[in-house]
């Protein structure tokens, strides 16, 4: 029987470094959050505070840029993997805007139409996420 992990508090910067140090191990390479969490020896939620941590630091301040897909997370410094991310963000945010405007906003300002500044907000924005997918799917998203 294996030995069961030790669970210790570690700031999300020493998480972090872990991570960061495995993804540059394996630069380009996906890594599942299982693999993560046994390449570093962090549990499931160090893993997720530590990877929140990277993707809105690290990663910016080395020059990498964090890609997340179906096969896991990486780092990489290629344009495409960064562009095929950016553009399945943008239309993951466009479903997701599209939703809360159909069934929630719409019939708020049916109610309220003091509201309407939120209708006209949500349409805007997916104005806007349908603009930065097409710009994506066209390689005009600088990496």
């Amino acid at each position: 029987m294996a030995a069961a992990k030790k669970t210790k508090y570690l700031s999300k910067q020493v998480a972090a470094g872990r991570i960061f140090d495995v993804y540059a191990e394996h630069i380009d390479t996906p890594v599942t959050d299982a693999q993560m969490a046994d390449l570093t020896d962090l549990t499931r939620a160090q893993v997720a505070y530590g990877k929140r941590y990277l993707r809105d630091v690290v990663a910016a301040d080395e020059h990498f840029m964090y890609v997340a897909g179906p096969h896991g997370c990486f780092l990489t410094r290629r344009p495409e993997d960064a562009r095929n991310y950016v553009k399945e963000r943008a239309l993951t945010a466009h479903v997701q805007a599209r939703r809360v405007l159909t069934g929630t906003v719409q019939t708020l300002v049916e109610i309220d139409p003091a509201a309407k500044f939120v209708l006209r907000g949500y349409e805007r924005l997916l104005e806007d996420l349908e603009l930065l997918s097409d710009l994506a799917e066209a390689g005009a998203v600088p990496a």
